[in-house]
């Protein structure tokens, strides 16, 4: 499985018409040709009129071909000549599952993709930017040490993912119940002796960190 993350930021006055034309035209559009549409993403830090989308496929192969019989159907020239107007901003980048990520084939009732008890979840979306040539180091750190110890204190960790191209990033998805929850939790992991060791050993190889929170909209499979 690869995912192609497609993160799109809107000119302020249209960021909540454009969500409103894509639950009622946009999402049966993009989930007809676009592979496993994963997930919506909206965000509630940093940017905020920004939406986050993730679409799964097999293979590059299996997307090219998605893409392709996309950009030449009547209904995609229609969305986006819409579409287009309200976005100021779009950016794809290709993720790839490593092979210790819990999320790492495309199966529409995977248990980590809904929880029955919990109706819209929080997610926390974490970036690791290695220094040059601490990728491997850093990936063989995150499995053995960050990801188990890790387990303890999340609600749900959901995928560990690389980039295809581009800086060497590790690519981690969390979620929670509430946001209360993420911080009484992350507080229990800083205050933990363990888990400060190894975010010192893992800061030694990492060039820079950013954390950003989505919440999902209705229609979307990861929620």
């Amino acid at each position: 499985m690869i995912i192609d993350m497609r993160t799109y930021t809107y000119h302020p006055d249209t960021y909540r018409p454009f969500l409103k034309f894509y639950r009622e035209q946009g999402y049966a559009i993009t989930s007809k040709h676009l592979g496993y549409n994963l997930g919506l993403f909206t965000a509630s830090s940093g940017v905020v009129n920004r939406t986050v989308q993730w679409f799964a496929y097999d293979s590059h192969d299996h997307r090219d071909a998605c893409r392709k019989g996309y950009l030449t159907s009547g209904t995609k020239i229609d969305f986006t000549n819409d579409a287009d107007k309200m976005i100021r901003q779009q950016e794809s980048r290709v993720l790839i599952p490593t092979e210790f990520s819990p999320l790492r084939t495309i199966d529409p009732n995977h248990p980590l993709l809904t929880d029955p008890a919990c109706e819209r979840r929080m997610f926390e979306f974490n970036t690791y930017e290695c220094r040059p040539g601490q990728l491997s180091a850093a990936l063989e750190l995150v499995e053995k040490q960050l990801f188990p110890r890790a387990q303890q204190f999340a609600e749900w960790t959901i995928a560990y993912l690389t980039g295809d191209s581009g800086p060497e990033r590790i690519y981690e998805l969390r979620a929670y119940r509430t946001l209360q929850s993420r911080m009484e939790r992350n507080r229990a992991m800083r205050a933990d002796p363990q888990y400060r060791q190894i975010l010192e050993e893992l800061g030694s190889r990492l060039r820079e960190t950013d954390s950003v929170i989505w919440e999902t909209q209705s229609m979307s499979p990861l929620h």
